[in-house]
């Protein structure tokens, strides 16, 4: 039962009571063979107080029981999800591998496994793996306490190995900032040191305590290497959502300096 209809509901009891005390004197003057109304004009209340008061409070019991069993189901999706993933993202980087050992290479656009021209393998361009541009950071819902966000994480250009990479979290509250906890294994997103092929993307899902936070920092760290493993690339970037505007992009100026100097206070920068 919604938290409004209770309150409304034990209000009216309320004012039931109140009238029948206030009135039963009146009643019993008025029609003398209803007198015994204002000898229970106390007692009749108190038993209507006994009867609903338990019944509002179980209903109560139910609504947060089921509100717990809602957000547990979610938690189990979120790890299915995940496995999930984690097992696609294995198969495609054996897939991956398995090509390379015949010259071959799997374009995710096409959905075509092409051959590998000789000697293009020293000419592939840098990998970049960083968050999508369009939706790296969306706001899926919001309950009482969280905001529940996809996070999405995409390979562009080429191929990437040896992926190494943490993400932190940081809200922004009144001028404020809170760093938040991150559930993942030493704040790792991404299966370590896996593979990730061109515009693929590995989205996982993380949940931020609502409190009143306007925007949402996200820092991604670490290290990643080309399909090959002979040259290392490092990623620090800084990404933001606006909550009222939902909109995500790269912190300005002066949040983008307030978070960097909040970071490197915590030792993470």
């Amino acid at each position: 039962m919604d938290v409004s209809i209770l309150n409304i509901s034990i209000l009216v009891v309320s004012l039931i009571n109140g009238a029948f005390v206030v009135f039963s004197k009146e009643i019993a003057t008025r029609y003398p063979k209803l007198e015994w109304i204002n000898r229970l004009k106390f007692r009749i209340p108190l038993a209507v107080l006994i009867l609903v008061v338990p019944y509002f409070a179980n209903s109560k019991k139910e609504e947060i029981n089921r509100e717990v069993a809602l957000k547990e189901q979610q938690r189990r999706d979120s790890i299915h999800e995940a496995k999930q993933q984690n097992y696609s993202l294995r198969m495609q980087n054996e897939l991956v591998e398995v090509l390379a050992k015949y010259g071959l290479k799997y374009d995710s656009t096409k959905k075509e496994i092409e051959r590998i021209v000789s000697g293009s393998m020293k000419s592939l361009p840098d990998p970049e793996v960083t968050l999508s541009y369009s939706d790296g950071m969306k706001l899926d819902s919001v309950d009482s306490e969280y905001f529940h966000f996809s996070i999405t994480l995409c390979d562009r250009i080429a191929p990437a190995s040896n992926i190494k990479i943490q993400s932190y979290f940081v809200t922004e509250e009144d001028g404020k900032l809170f760093l938040h906890n991150n559930p993942y294994p030493n704040h790792y997103i991404f299966p370590f040191g896996e593979s990730l092929g061109t515009n693929a993307l590995f989205i996982y899902r993380i949940d931020i305590r609502r409190n009143n936070a306007n925007k949402v920092f996200c820092l991604l760290k670490g290290t990643y290497t080309n399909i090959d493993g002979s040259k290392t690339y490092q990623v620090k970037t800084i990404f933001s959502y606006e909550i009222k505007d939902k909109r995500f992009g790269k912190p300005l100026s002066p949040f983008y300096d307030m978070v960097q100097t909040f970071l490197s206070g915590k030792g993470i920068l």
